[in-house]
């Protein structure tokens, strides 16, 4: 069954609260399913895009990161600039760029596009 194919629409009326509803940009397919005491909601990444393993959340909103290149992995080895860093955190800054935390200094960095 094609996702694209079999949108609906409905957030917010009547069909919403018993049904499963569909909607879609170029970048996510996202999908809210009633469930026993809330939803789930499903967001499937297009086009290339794939989703970030860190998340931004608090009570109330959830930030996904969606990009072409999810950068270094945690342990992975990397040059920034002209030092060799060794990644031991992630984080996405307010401007949407990657961070990576220096596991021998500490410091955090931005990592440009590879």
């Amino acid at each position: 069954m094609s996702r694209d194919k079999d949108a609906k629409v409905g957030f917010g009326d009547e069909y919403s609260r018993t049904h499963a509803t569909h909607t879609m940009n170029a970048h996510v397919h996202v999908e809210t399913r009633p469930v026993p005491g809330g939803a789930d909601v499903t967001i499937t990444a297009r086009r290339g895009h794939i989703i970030a393993p860190e998340m931004d959340a608090d009570s109330s909103s959830v930030t996904i990161h969606l990009r072409k290149d999810a950068g270094p992995r945690i342990g992975e080895s990397i040059m920034v600039g002209r030092r060799l860093v060794e990644v031991a955190e992630r984080r996405w800054s307010g401007k949407g760029t990657l961070q990576i935390r220096d596991s021998i200094t500490g410091a955090w960095m931005e990592v440009t596009q590879r």
